[in-house]
């Protein structure tokens, strides 16, 4: 029998049904490889399989709130895209086998690196139970390809001083947390002072403090191991960390340096690394450095002339190196209008920076009373619920969720 390892504690409030979570889950496309897989499971005396139907179009929203330890995914072709579109939101103790057509070493040899297992199809009993056994081995070795499975990093990139990015990078921590059910670490890039606990909502947050010592003997010593990142991190809540270092002694450039490093060390104990690069903290490095370190820019536009400006500045310099860096980051625009008043409209602000806008944040009146009060946007019913939800779907590859499911919140 297979020994699986524990169910991972999902994020957020879910009903609780009495029930415990079905060791396998099976997401299938034809009634035949969900028969197979659950033949085959049985005769190794594991229970019944939970069974979901799913297509191209619904696989995320099926895998969010898969609490199962073993998953089989049927997928048919063009399973590598499909294994890049989805490894962020399988958990990490999670051990996930894509079912596919394609019979190339290739494939299984891509898929393997991404943190799954690859079973060609179609299949006999004994292949499926040969596939067991392998994956019960790989568990008693602690060589199961889940480990190769790193954090989606995201930066949200804010151009100018009170464009509304740190506030954006912590609603999208809640969003990211909710929407996939998965661990997020969120990362405060203000080093010399940052109002990132205001935004959580967290007035005690805890910053670690570092010096030139500690950093030298890291470093130097090669002791950077995973005990010492783990405790630089602070509990936001079940499922959000926060990682934001300090120093009266080293400059900004050199915490980033070793703030890298963490993030390196922790790239395997989340699904996600959110980071805040907010200019009112003086502090984003330049898109040729972005692009390398980063899977997503989420970039923040003030729809004033300056901050468009700004804006088109980096949207070339984006353009010139992205396409050329080894994993090439997505771009995500965000119109925010954080200030009361006639600001630049969507349109005109699509025409100047000759790109769509992805999201637009409404101007919320009350934004600071609701923030004060404790509650989160991406919980609540206001103007800019429906934009924080559909900016964290638009990450994780979900559908979008119709513009009239929040019209009647609109006018609050």
């Amino acid at each position: 029998m297979l020994n699986l390892p524990e169910v991972a504690v999902k994020i957020g409030k879910k009903k609780d049904t009495g029930a415990a979570p079905k060791q396998c889950t099976v997401l299938y496309q034809t009634t035949e490889c969900f028969r197979l897989l659950e033949e085959a499971l049985l005769y190794e005396g594991m229970e019944p399989p939970a069974g979901r139907i799913c297509t191209d179009d619904n696989l995320t929203g099926q895998l969010t709130d898969v609490q199962s330890s073993l998953v089989f995914i049927e997928c048919h072709e063009a399973c590598v895209e499909k294994a890049k579109a989805i490894k962020h939101l399988v958990g990490r103790q999670v051990m996930a086998v894509l079912v596919g057509w394609e019979d190339k070493m290739s494939v299984a040899r891509e898929i393997e690196e991404l943190g799954f297992y690859y079973l060609l199809w179609p299949a006999r009993k004994d292949d499926i139970i040969s596939l067991l056994h392998h994956v019960s081995e790989d568990l008693n070795r602690n060589y199961a390809p889940n480990h190769a499975r790193s954090a989606m990093r995201v930066g949200v990139v804010g151009l100018k001083g009170g464009s509304g990015c740190t506030l954006i990078t912590a609603e999208l921590a809640y969003g990211l947390a909710r929407e996939s059910q998965q661990q997020v670490i969120l990362v405060d890039h203000g080093y010399t002072g940052s109002n990132m606990h205001i935004m959580l909502g967290k007035r005690d947050l805890a910053r670690s403090k570092m010096t030139g010592a500690m950093v030298s003997h890291h470093s130097l010593g090669n002791s950077l191991d995973h005990v010492t990142v783990q405790s630089q991190l602070a509990i936001v809540e079940q499922g959000i960390h926060y990682l934001g270092l300090e120093s009266d002694t080293l400059d900004p450039n050199e915490l980033y340096e070793y703030n890298n490093r963490v993030l390196m060390a922790l790239a395997h104990d989340a699904n996600f690394i959110l980071e805040d690069y907010s200019a009112s903290v003086k502090f984003y490095p330049h898109p040729k450095e972005l692009c390398t370190v980063v899977d997503c820019v989420v970039m923040v536009v003030q729809p004033t002339l300056s901050g468009l400006h700004e804006s088109k500045l980096f949207l070339e310099q984006f353009r010139d190196i992205n396409p050329g860096t080894e994993n090439p980051a997505r771009l995500i625009i965000v119109l925010n209008h954080n200030t009361e008043g006639k600001q630049i409209s969507l349109n005109v602000a699509e025409e100047f920076l000759g790109q769509p806008v992805d999201i637009e944040l409404p101007y919320c009146k009350n934004a600071e009373e609701f923030l004060i009060s404790g509650k989160r946007f991406i919980d609540g019913k206001t103007r800019l619920t429906g934009p924080f939800l559909q900016l964290s779907r638009q990450i994780l590859g979900k559908q979008s969720v119709p513009k009239s499911f929040f019209s009647k919140w609109f006018r609050t």
